[in-house]
């Protein structure tokens, strides 16, 4: 950006001017507020106060004096020179940025370089009290220092004289500096580069306890109980904000503490009824209810255990892959977690497991991957990998960078279509764990209905102060007795996910019966059969490629007498008819040919 130059030397011509005129009068000592002239006294108001910036070769000056009147004289002149010195990014002459005394700035402010092996990407983090903010610098950097010098001018000024107009005073200073900034932009940002690279030190929890950050303390929650501990100490390292850091923690006893709107509100989900005065909650109901408490500390620890740490999938009770229902609060309860921990969100199809970038975005200061309302059959296996070890956060036309599996986030995934089981694939079942939600809340009955307020938006202390106190009791939970499953009959769920439709039962059921009358049959015999029966199918229900889910999940559910094997690939039906009785009438029969024999 270049200096408009006849604009330039009229303004030198006239700040010479006043400079002359300021020299032929007196500065009265000590400076009043206001200046004397034949006996009368003239008020300089606010409005009468206005900066004048000189561009002298050695000096840049901001002198206080009177607009065009008679009468007031100038109460002071101070030189910018001292500011700026104090500031102390600018050489000498006011004219140019000296990069060691802007990368002493920046550090001065908390700016951080980050820096990982195999990563080239510029990325730069300010750190207030522990507490890591990301910062655009390619977009923010320039309006960061000329905001930050003129406050620091206004506020010396103020020192001077504090009834000078800090708005006037602001902006004839921030032009003095966007004209010296703006010339040097890439100067500017190259010095982030100079910035010492270090790496994220990221607070982690233990196995044994778990860390929550708060506005004046750090909450540190154990098996036996709860201490603060404050930023200062060595034991706590760097935080990424949350909404906690907005609260303060008060002390609380957890033997005492109050319900609040999210712990009913998760209760009812969870138990499907919300008369838990009246009709108390039942053992096996509570069982549920602290299976729930065990999920939500496990997601809030940032701890992985490498033997152990699922996904965590919140489904809806009786969902199949027909009709979408929701409503039922699975993300409110991601986004209660998101507000001690930092997330990285997902929605609805935005997350293929086979796209190489989908990582792209990911950082090590992520500590819960949410894929929220996934869609129906839904490739969970394709997480295997990332659930179990490392990430790689592949960029587009970057190098990949790996985010090891201890800085990895934990996944939970939402979904409102019936989850489907594989009893056979026991390693990638291992990796999961359901958590079912009732269909007490949904699109008719809202908590936002029922308790009269949006969660979070409209909530008051004593509603957060209950919030945090009822995820702290989670995590105590969790730490005591580990993440607790509850078991469903996945037999059920996959029948719901295959034959939620009445019509592809119907078909399937009179093909299948046609195949129970043979001895053995497999796939094609299937298929064939099915083409037989219904050749105007447009779009076949049965293909070779899905027949064999359908046979399966139809012969665990009804039991069937029906085993499959996978040498010949066909399935060998049992015959029952030839039963014990049968035997003794035939063992009768032997026996009386046997009599009439002669010999």
């Amino acid at each position: 950006m270049e200096i408009n130059k006849d604009f330039l030397a009229d303004f030198r011509a006239h700040t010479a001017q006043l400079e002359q005129e300021l020299k032929e009068q007196s500065i009265v000592e000590p400076a009043p507020p206001y200046a004397a002239t034949g006996g009368a006294v003239t008020q300089l108001s606010d409005e009468h106060k206005m900066p004048d910036i000189d561009f002298e070769e050695r000096q840049c000056k901001v002198r206080l004096h009177p607009q065009e009147t008679q009468n007031a004289k100038p109460k002071y002149a101070f030189d910018i020179n001292e500011i700026i010195d104090t500031f102390g990014i600018f050489d000498k002459k006011c004219e140019s940025i000296d990069p060691s005394k802007l990368i002493a700035f920046f550090k001065k402010h908390g700016f951080i370089r980050i820096s990982r092996p195999g990563d080239d990407t510029l990325t730069i983090i300010k750190n207030q009290n522990k507490i890591l903010k990301p910062f655009n610098w390619k977009t923010d950097t320039l309006s960061f220092i000329i905001n930050q010098f003129a406050d620091d001018c206004v506020r010396q000024a103020l020192e001077f004289d504090d009834t000078i107009n800090k708005e006037t005073t602001r902006n004839h200073v921030r032009f003095l500096v966007t004209e010296i900034i703006v010339r040097q932009e890439q100067k500017i940002l190259r010095c982030w580069k100079a910035l010492d690279g270090v790496p994220y030190n990221l607070n982690r929890d233990k196995k044994d306890c778990i860390y929550l950050p708060f506005k004046n303390c750090v909450a540190k929650i154990t098996s036996s109980g709860i201490k603060t501990v404050d930023y200062s100490s060595d034991e706590i390292k760097f935080f990424v904000e949350t909404e906690s850091m907005r609260h303060e923690f008060k002390p609380f006893d957890l033997e005492k503490r109050e319900r609040g709107m999210f712990e009913q509100f998760l209760i009812f989900a969870v138990i499907g009824r919300s008369n838990i005065d009246e009709q108390p909650i039942s053992q096996g109901e509570q069982a549920q209810i602290n299976a729930f408490y065990s999920m939500i500390g496990y997601l809030i620890s940032n701890y992985k255990n490498p033997v152990q740490s699922p996904a965590i999938i919140l489904s809806d009770e009786g969902a199949d892959d027909a009709i979408r229902n929701g409503g039922r609060g699975k993300s409110l309860l991601t986004k209660a977690i998101s507000k001690v921990r930092k997330d990285k969100f997902r929605g609805d199809r935005e997350f293929d497991p086979s796209y190489r970038h989908n990582f792209a975005d990911l950082e090590p200061y992520h500590d819960i991957y949410i894929l929220d309302d996934v869609p129906a059959g839904f490739n969970y296996d394709g997480l295997y990998t990332n659930i179990v070890g490392d990430i790689t956060a592949e960029r587009k036309g970057q190098p990949a960078v790996t985010i090891s599996f201890d800085d990895a986030p934990k996944f939970v995934i939402t979904t409102n279509w019936a989850v489907r089981y594989d009893k056979d694939a026991t390693s990638t079942n291992r990796r999961f764990v359901e958590y079912k939600f009732s269909d007490f809340w949904n699109i008719k009955n809202t908590p936002d209905k029922w308790f009269g307020c949006t969660f979070f938006y409209d909530w008051d202390e004593t509603e957060w102060q209950r919030f945090f106190e009822f995820l702290i009791y989670c995590c105590k939970y969790f730490l005591t007795n580990g993440l607790e499953k509850i078991e469903y009959d996945k037999d059920f769920d996959n029948f719901r996910a295959y034959f939620s439709n009445d019509a592809v039962l119907e078909i399937f059921e009179s093909v299948f019966s046609a195949m129970e009358s043979r001895t053995e049959f497999s796939v094609m015999d299937f298929v064939n059969k099915y083409k037989e029966l219904y050749p105007y199918e447009r779009q076949p229900l049965f293909t070779a490629k899905n027949t064999k889910k359908y046979i399966d999940t139809y012969i665990e559910y009804h039991d069937k007498k029906i085993q499959y094997e996978k040498r010949s690939k066909k399935w060998k039906c049992i015959n029952d008819s030839f039963d014990e009785t049968d035997d003794d009438d035939d063992n009768d029969n032997i026996s009386t040919l046997v009599d009439q024999l002669p010999f």
